[in-house]
């Protein structure tokens, strides 16, 4: 089968020899250059010699990845020859959700270097609705090669390329660094709806828009939006509402000290009993309440990266948890149950929390 190298014991593994490290847009990179098979759906990479590092090219969660390690994927995809085979590429990736193509996938770009990568004539997308965003990046970033959008099943390329990124800051910085404009002023209160989004929706989204407009503030459909007029909205804001979702990965473009309200499910509704956090907040079983300013404190119990985004970006964010709508099917993993759970808010706590963050 193939063999996963644990990330402790890649410098003492054969995959350490194909990784090249250089310098582009300010920053450090590290490259894998080789042979490999890759997967047009999570864009995994296995090198021709039948080793990989999860630890590094994985960026969805790991239980999606466990496929790759079993021995009838191995035996299947072994006889690299069979495969269809592209050359000289430069591996990007996408996928349909705005996250992962913002933050997995297009930063890539910024590690491509012609002096470097001589020989590579083409660019690697999935098919994915996110093209116009790359398409935007290739000609901020002035990059002009062939874009091949692959199908979702293994390919074999040679002589390819597959940019590392692990490191948060550093992908913040090099979209701050091209995208962030000083000239806009920070004035604008804004909520990003999910009305058009098929999972995760807030079912009294109507009132709260209603409350919502009565205070002043904008109501922003993402989804109808080009990347860079998402990008001036965020830059150009001092308040933002949202429920968690991919919209808040446009925390990049924020200024400092724009208010964030990040709502999401109230997890004391899940814990068990013998949960230790769960006698202390026994209380808020049920119904909805916020933390204090960029606390911590409950980042282990829902997604936190954005709340990560706020503190890279010197924003006040608070988290809003909000009592979950009973799902209407049974989920196989926990991500899931998170993904697709609507939320009902409390238009009185929420805007107690409104009122009281502005003063």
């Amino acid at each position: 089968m193939y063999k996963d190298i644990p990330r402790k014991q890649l410098l003492k593994s054969p995959l350490s020899k194909k990784f090249l490290k250089f310098y582009n847009h300010g920053q450090s990179f590290i490259s894998y250059k080789s042979n490999f098979i890759l997967d047009g759906f999570l864009f995994f990479p296995i090198d021709e010699n039948t080793f990989t590092c999860s630890d590094l090219f994985c960026h969805f969660e790991k239980i999606n990845y466990k496929k790759f390690f079993t021995e009838d994927f191995y035996n299947m995809h072994l006889n690299f020859d069979a495969l269809e085979t592209v050359e000289n590429a430069f591996i990007i990736g996408s996928s349909s959700n705005y996250y992962h193509s913002i933050i997995d996938f297009f930063p890539r770009l910024f590690s491509y270097k012609k002096s470097i990568f001589r020989d590579i004539d083409k660019l690697i997308i999935g098919d994915d609705k996110l093209k116009p965003v790359f398409d935007y990046l290739l000609e901020k970033l002035k990059i002009k090669l062939e874009i091949k959008i692959i199908k979702n099943k293994i390919y074999f390329f040679k002589n390819s390329v597959f940019t590392i990124n692990n490191n948060f800051k550093k992908i913040n910085n090099l979209y701050r660094s091209a995208f962030y404009d000083d000239k806009l002023n920070a004035t604008r209160k804004i909520f990003i709806s999910r009305k058009d989004a098929s999972s995760r929706t807030i079912t009294n989204e109507d009132e709260l828009i209603n409350f919502l407009k009565n205070n002043n503030f904008e109501i922003v459909n993402l989804s109808e939006k080009k990347f860079i007029d998402q990008v001036k909205i965020f830059n150009s804001a001092k308040l933002i509402v949202a429920m968690h979702g991919a919209g808040l990965t446009n925390l990049l473009f924020c200024k400092s000290n724009t208010k964030v309200i990040e709502i999401t499910k109230n997890f004391v509704d899940y814990l068990n009993t013998d949960d230790p956090i769960y006698m202390k907040l026994n209380d808020k079983k049920n119904i909805d309440w916020f933390t204090k300013k960029n606390s911590s404190d409950y980042n282990l119990y829902t997604r936190s990266m954005y709340n990560y985004f706020s503190k890279q970006n010197n924003l006040e964010h608070f988290f809003y948890f909000a009592k979950g709508e009973k799902p209407k099917n049974k989920f196989e993993n926990e991500y899931q149950e998170f993904t697709y759970t609507s939320l009902r808010v409390d238009i009185k706590k929420l805007s107690n929390l409104i009122k009281e963050i502005q003063l």
